[in-house]
């Protein structure tokens, strides 16, 4: 992930007159396996990015995302919410922000093997195995509907008065 996006929400925000903005960035990269009755299904992979920001002008606040992540939209994205945000400051009841500590953090969820490097074909054949194993027991199962799906989720947040916080989580 480009943490620089983020750094550009900042920096646009201020730029506009945001006396408050954050922003998070996120990826998720995902797999999921089916088989039904012993027989492979449709499988899929599939691979989100995306960045919400928060911004404060004159005591309201706007939100914004998007999965677009070039420079220009980004930009774009941020004027847009410093715009709302202004745009409601004269009808909306300020908010109240509590002043957090700035937070500095890395923390990621170790794994014993990583998730990514796990094959398709292992992780089809540990399906299969399960199967198997249920078909041993000899109960009437009429029906099996076996499902392995995985998720690893990267997130970087980052805030105006300092706050920098990155997480790994595997699912």
């Amino acid at each position: 992930m480009d943490y620089n996006l983020a750094e550009l929400v900042l920096k646009t925000a201020r730029e506009k007159g945001a006396t408050y903005a954050e922003a998070r960035l996120e990826k998720s990269e995902s797999s999921a396996f089916l088989l039904k009755n012993g027989i492979p299904h449709v499988s899929g992979y599939d691979t989100s990015v995306g960045i919400g920001l928060r911004v404060e002008v004159n005591g309201a606040m706007s939100f914004a995302s998007t999965n677009n992540l070039d420079r220009k939209s980004i930009r774009q994205i941020v004027e847009r919410a410093v715009k709302a945000a202004k745009s409601s400051s004269s009808i909306a009841d300020k908010i109240d922000r509590t002043q957090a500590s700035v937070q500095r953090a890395d923390y990621k969820v170790e794994q014993k093997k990583d998730i990514r490097t796990v094959s398709p074909t292992l992780k089809l054949k540990t399906l299969q195995e399960i199967d198997k194993a249920i078909l041993a027991t000899k109960k009437s199962v009429p029906g099996r509907y076996l499902v392995l799906g995985d998720e690893f989720i990267e997130k970087f947040y980052i805030n105006t008065e300092g706050t920098r916080i990155t997480s790994e989580i595997p699912r």
